[in-house]
Parts: structure tokens; C-alpha cells; sequence
């Protein structure tokens, strides 16, 4: 067995980012940034108006109530010639919306709810003095122009394009994302037919393929849109085969079952003979998701294709993507840490220590205390078939197997539930 760190090092020495493309910057969401970006203006661009009311002189308000003559109406939007030479003297005071541009004279906006209208509307009775500056926003105020908005590895969240806009970036530059596809092998497998309605019956020996949707499913979460190519029967000729069409067509192809020491194992054999000395098989020391086969192909015209066979037992399928394939997937979209992130957590009743050598990998739920503290629970079932223990779990406990403790009483936790933590 290899240790689980050295697995992951090997699967991620072998991943290369993709290839920079540029993206209008409204449609680069979920994209890693190959290049930093600074500001091309100041945000916002010029003093505006933080609410709807009166733009006026703070000079003019040393004692209230005080009446103004309303010269004028400023809304958001473009200025015409006319409106940009909008100014007020003492006195005077400019019926104004929020965002709209502060009028050449005036230093603060007194809120229409502390102000009287005349009938008419070109009076008006300002009720409280207001300070220089006072419901302005200052041009510049949020980001001066060349400052640093993100740099490379940055992801393109929704609040950051939002952000590249609001300063002027129209275009940005990011990594592709990579073309993926989901496999899955195994005679016994059955695709449970979309739009049944009833009782779907299986043959003898036959199972429903539920690692292709929970694959796909987690590829999703990362932003990918990746493609259901099926499954095969557990024929070496046939795996192989199947992994040579793919190839011309994807980055990275993902495959369950057949990875293990079995008879009907082809996978690990079909990576092995088409990677050569860039394909592995390890028996990783970890639990669930011991075994592992993952390798390289290169073609002739300098293409690379990646290659992950996962376990065939839906629980070890889905840690084995948590621990390998995402983070060499991100680390291919450009992301800065691919690597999730963990918090501390202690447990609702201690666990007993593994103290067989390998990491294991527990499903827990979560709970967040009022003193900002984590507990997790367990899930009931925690055997490497029992989807039951998968379905619900926040996050997977790490219990390393090499601690001197009896009982572990609180633990690393990998969050696979962005929920949890809002």
C-alpha cells in the first residue's frame, strides 16, 4: 500500500492545467483566471446619490428647519448636455434619485423622509442638518481605477464577475475547462430507464448503475458539463476498445468498477496496457477506496487524455473522486487550491481508532453549535456498498490509522455539503 498522500501526488503530477482561452466576462462564470485583472475605472465612476431626496449645500443647514427653492430634477442615466450643467447657489436644492450624479455646488443629499414638499414641488423644507458628504457616495469610494481586482487562479464567482464589470472588464482570460466523460464497467450493471413509472424489475444478479449519475452529478458541482457515455461489460477487448474511442474526444475520462484484485477487474489491465510506464495501480491506505487506477495517454498529435478508474462500490466511488479526481480536475480548470478544505469538528461519541494503517473516511452529519463549535454524527452505515450512509452525510471524517489513541474524540472533516456552511 502507498500512503495517501503519495497517490495523490503521483495523480496530480500528472495534470496540467488546460489551455488559456479568452471569455466575454458576463460569460466566463465558474472559470478560473489564467491572468490578474485591475480596475479600468473608478467605482463608481462619479459622486453619486445613496438615496432618493434633496441634493443640496451642507453650508446652508447650520440651523433647521430651513426652506429651498427646488431648481431642478436629477435621475440615474445618462446626462444630456443641459443636465451636466446642473449647479445649485445657496439656497437652492436639486430633487434627486439614487445614483443619479451629485450636482455641480452641492456636497450631501438630505433623504426625502426628512424633508417636506410643497404642493407645487418647487419648495422644499429640509427638517436636519446634514454633514459634508453626508448620503454621497465619493467617486472612487468602492475601487480606484488600476487597483488589483483578481489574479490568476482566482475562480469566476458570480459576486466577482459582477465585480469585473461594475470596472470596466469586458473580456477576461481563464483556463478551458476540460472535456469529460463518465464510464462505467461492469456486466451487471442496469441503467434504470428514464421516464419509468412503476417497478422497475431486474434480472438475476443484475444492479442498477448508480455511480454514472453521482459522478456526473459531482462533476456538475464543480462547473463542468460533463457527457454519459454508457457502460461496458467487464471484456478487456471491450474496455479497451471503448477507452480508444473516447480518447479523441476527451480530457479526462472517468470510469467505476473493474479496479480491483477480481477476475473480471479490466480496467486497471486496459489503463496499464494503453498508459505503459504512465499508468498506475495502487492499493491506496485509505477506507473505503483502496484501490485505484489511474494513468496518462498521449497522442501522436500531442493530445493527453486523462484516465481514473474508480472503485465499483458506489461509497468508495464517490471518496475516491473526493480525494483524486477533484482535485486533479480543478487543478486542470486553473484553480489555485484544488484541495478542499477542512474544519475541526468533534464527535457525538467517541469512535474507536482504526490502528490498522489506513486513513479512513467517515460519513458524518454536521451539526454548528450556538459557540461556533462543529459535532458530527456518524452515519449509521458506513459499509463501502451502503449508499444509504452516502445519501445524507455533510462531510467525511478523516481518522487516520496510525494514531496512538484508543478512541478518537474529534476529527479533521472534508465538507462535501456546501450547505452546511451556507
Amino acid at each position: 500500500m502507498i500512503s495517501l498522500s503519495k497517490a495523490q501526488s503521483t495523480v496530480m503530477s500528472l495534470v496540467e492545467p488546460g489551455a488559456e482561452i479568452e471569455l466575454d466576462t458576463a460569460s466566463s462564470l465558474g472559470h478560473y483566471l489564467s491572468r490578474g485583472l485591475v480596475a479600468q475605472i473608478d467605482v463608481p465612476p462619479f459622486d453619486n446619490s445613496a438615496m432618493d431626496g434633496y441634493a443640496l449645500r451642507s453650508e446652508d443647514l447650520s440651523q433647521v428647519p430651513r426652506d429651498f427653492d427646488v431648481v431642478g430634477l436629477r435621475l440615474a442615466g445618462r446626462l444630456s448636455g443641459r443636465d451636466q450643467r446642473l449647479s445649485i447657489n445657496s439656497g437652492q436644492a436639486v430633487r434627486i434619485m439614487t445614483g443619479a450624479p451629485i450636482p455641480v455646488g452641492a456636497d450631501c443629499v438630505c433623504m426625502v423622509e426628512q424633508a417636506m414638499t410643497s404642493q407645487d414641488a418647487n419648495r422644499v423644507t429640509i427638517l436636519k442638518s446634514l454633514r459634508p458628504g453626508e448620503n454621497v457616495r465619493k467617486q472612487g469610494d468602492d475601487l480606484a481605477r488600476g487597483t488589483t481586482l483578481a489574479g490568476p487562479g482566482d475562480r469566476l464567482s458570480p459576486g466577482l464577475v459582477a465585480l469585473l464589470v461594475s470596472a470596466g472588464c469586458p473580456r477576461v482570460t481563464v483556463f478551458s475547462h476540460p472535456r469529460v466523460g463518465v464510464l462505467s464497467t461492469g456486466s451487471e450493471l442496469v441503467e434504470l430507464p428514464p421516464g419509468s413509472s412503476g417497478q422497475v424489475q431486474l434480472g438475476a444478479g443484475e444492479i442498477f448503475d448508480s455511480n454514472r449519475p453521482m459522478i456526473m452529478g459531482l462533476l456538475g458541482e464543480l462547473g463542468l458539463s460533463p457527457d454519459d457515455i454508457g457502460h461496458v461489460r467487464d471484456d478487456l477487448d471491450e474496455v479497451i476498445g471503448r477507452i480508444n474511442q473516447l480518447r479523441e474526444t476527451y480530457d479526462v475520462v472517468v470510469m467505476s468498477g473493474g479496479v480491483s484484485v477480481g477476475d473480471a477487474d479490466m480496467v486497471k489491465a486496459a489503463i496499464s496496457k494503453l498508459c505503459g510506464n504512465s499508468g498506475y495501480s495502487m492499493q491506496v491506505a485509505i477506507r473505503p477506496a483502496k484501490p485505484l487506477a489511474f494513468g496518462s495517454i498521449q497522442d501522436d498529435d500531442g493530445k493527453t487524455t486523462l484516465l481514473f478508474g474508480l472503485p465499483g462500490n458506489p461509497v468508495s466511488a464517490a471518496v475516491s473522486f473526493e480525494l483524486f479526481v477533484r482535485p486533479a480536475i480543478l487543478k486542470s480548470c486553473g484553480a489555485r487550491q484544488p484541495f478542499r478544505n477542512s474544519l475541526r469538528a468533534r464527535f457525538a461519541e467517541a469512535l474507536a481508532s482504526p490502528k490498522d494503517g489506513k486513513d479512513h473516511f467517515i460519513r458524518v452529519q454536521l451539526s454548528h453549535l450556538d459557540d461556533g463549535s462543529w459535532v458530527a454524527r456518524p452515519s449509521d452505515k458506513q459499509g463501502s456498498h451502503q449508499l444509504s450512509g452516502l445519501g445524507f452525510c455533510d462531510g467525511l471524517a478523516i481518522c487516520p490509522g496510525d494514531s496512538n489513541e484508543e478512541v478518537i474524540n474529534e476529527a479533521d472533516i472534508l465538507v462535501t455539503n456546501p450547505r452546511v456552511l451556507g
